[in-house]
């Protein structure tokens, strides 16, 4: 059922600076939000466990990080899963669902995926870094 929750609250926590225990308080309701969404499917389940916002991804233009949707406990943002697939070449597998999806379409389709995840995360700055997580 898409009763818009899941998206407000995405965009709410992109917008604010949550501690740990806000963020792991968002993740129980981001769980729950994201299995009422999908269905209680054992993949989207699955999916829900292995997702979490919170801080990750330090580098040079960002040196406390960003924070986002990542993989739950690692220092992998969802946003840089989704840029290494836009490297990756039209897969067969798509292909078979989709036989008349060009590179191109393909390109398209894999760039606006990354955008709207990249829209979700935000850069820490130090003064409002949150804690551990």
């Amino acid at each position: 059922m898409d009763d818009g929750v899941l998206v407000s609250m995405l965009l709410q926590m992109a917008g604010t600076t949550a501690d740990a225990g806000e963020r792991a308080a968002f993740n129980a309701a981001f769980r729950e939000a994201f299995v009422r969404l999908g269905s209680a499917t054992e993949d989207n389940v699955d999916a829900a466990a292995h997702v979490e916002y919170g801080v990750a991804g330090a580098c040079a233009y960002a040196p406390h990080g960003f924070a986002g949707l990542k993989v739950r406990g690692r220092n992998i943002l969802l946003t840089d899963v989704a840029h290494a697939i836009e490297d990756l070449p039209l897969p067969a597998q798509v292909r078979a669902y989709y036989p008349d999806l060009t590179e191109a379409e393909w390109a398209a389709a894999t760039r606006v995926i990354t955008m709207l995840l990249q829209s979700l995360d935000r850069t820490i700055e130090p003064e409002d870094r949150p804690g551990p997580g």
